[in-house]
């Protein structure tokens, strides 16, 4: 009897899915895969969010970097 009553549960849900499906709402599977296409997206925007952080941060240490070489060898030149 429990057996028949989860593949009754089953199918009602199935036919659900099919009617909303036929009416071009999103049924309960089609949001669980939005949400994991969703937190994937997420996930590699983080990544680029990430890479782009530590781009900027070379980048602004490399322009230190050249900012302050000239500096140094004029020191060096005027005897400082």
């Amino acid at each position: 009897m429990a057996g028949n009553l989860v593949a009754m549960n089953r199918l009602n849900s199935d036919a659900m899915d099919l009617m909303l499906r036929n009416l071009r709402i999103a049924g309960r599977a089609d949001v669980v895969s939005l949400h994991r296409q969703l937190a994937r997206t997420e996930d590699k925007l983080e990544m680029v969010l990430e890479i782009v952080e530590q781009l900027e941060e070379d980048l602004a240490e490399q322009r230190r970097a050249r900012t302050d070489a000239p500096a140094k060898g004029r020191d060096a030149e005027s005897g400082g």
